[in-house]
């Protein structure tokens, strides 16, 4: 989809070289990924059974070997993404950023969700 894909190059734009898109692997150490998930509202249809817009959940995912640098980073993605629209993209945080503590390779993680709104389907114009 093309508005993934405007979202992943707005993470690659502030400087992240691994960026995921709904998966990771465990042998990179400083990472982001990007996870989408069924929303908590419904599409929205017209009455022409034409899509309005699509509600979708967004999580981010960051894990570093550094906890101020991974925390750092998902604070400019937090920053980017707190009201961000972009034609027909509209993304609201949902919550604060969560600490999830370390992995078992040390590495601390960090996520944060947001409300993702794709206006007339799921292109970007």
């Amino acid at each position: 989809m093309e508005a993934f894909t405007h979202i992943y190059n707005q993470i690659v734009n502030l400087g992240e070289t691994q960026v995921y898109i709904n998966s990771y692997n465990d042998d990179s150490d400083n990472i982001v990924a990007i996870h989408y998930y069924e929303g908590n509202i419904e599409t929205e249809i017209a009455f022409n059974k034409e899509v309005i817009a699509r509600h979708i959940g967004l999580q981010i995912y960051v894990r570093d070997t550094n906890f101020e640098l991974g925390y750092a980073r998902i604070e400019a993605i937090r920053a980017l993404f707190a009201v961000y629209k972009y034609q027909s993209i509209v993304i609201r945080q949902k919550g604060d950023i969560l600490t999830l503590g370390n992995d078992e390779k040390n590495r601390s993680e960090f996520t944060i969700n947001f409300n993702l709104e794709l206006i007339n389907g799921n292109t970007v114009t």
